[in-house]
């Protein structure tokens, strides 16, 4: 099922976003066994956001309970504020439908540590774990374990 700027992702760690005719930059949707992965890919607009926020709440209508989603920021551009804050409520939704773990995958060890620390200071540690490409050549099977079955890719 194809919507504007959004694929269904088959279960495949190496897939990432691909932009359409009519989308410069893309994202990605697509079922895990265990809920969703999410996949940005270079510079994506709050208009884009807006059109990913529509596909979101059409894909995501019935849920498993405390499903997990894996969010693929490796190769997202930084955001505006605006885009920003139409990702917070695209993930503010999925937690209305009952999100349980998050796994979210960056580039690189500093951009990691820097969002662990936000986890940290804003409480959502206790639900997300980050976890960097570069750093942990399996971030897509330790990303599923965490989100699945709540083994966490860092233990200790």
């Amino acid at each position: 099922m194809r919507g504007t700027g959004v694929a269904l992702l088959e279960i495949n760690p190496g897939l990432r976003a691909r932009p359409s005719r009519s989308h410069q930059n893309m994202y990605a949707i697509g079922p895990l066994p265990c809920g969703y992965q999410i996949v940005f890919a270079g510079e994506v607009t709050a208009l884009e956001l807006l059109a990913w926020l529509d596909d979101v709440r059409r894909h995501i209508v019935s849920p498993p309970k405390d499903f997990g989603l894996l969010l693929d920021l490796r190769s997202l551009a930084p955001m505006s504020p605006g885009a920003t804050r139409v990702l917070a409520k695209g993930l503010q939704f999925c937690q209305e439908k009952g999100l349980g773990r998050t796994a979210v995958v960056v580039l690189g060890r500093a951009t990691k540590l820097e969002f662990t620390r936000l986890a940290k200071e804003s409480g959502l540690y206790q639900w997300e774990r980050y976890l960097s490409a570069e750093e942990t050549p399996d971030w897509y099977g330790r990303g599923l374990a965490w989100i699945g079955q709540g083994i966490d890719p860092e233990p200790g």
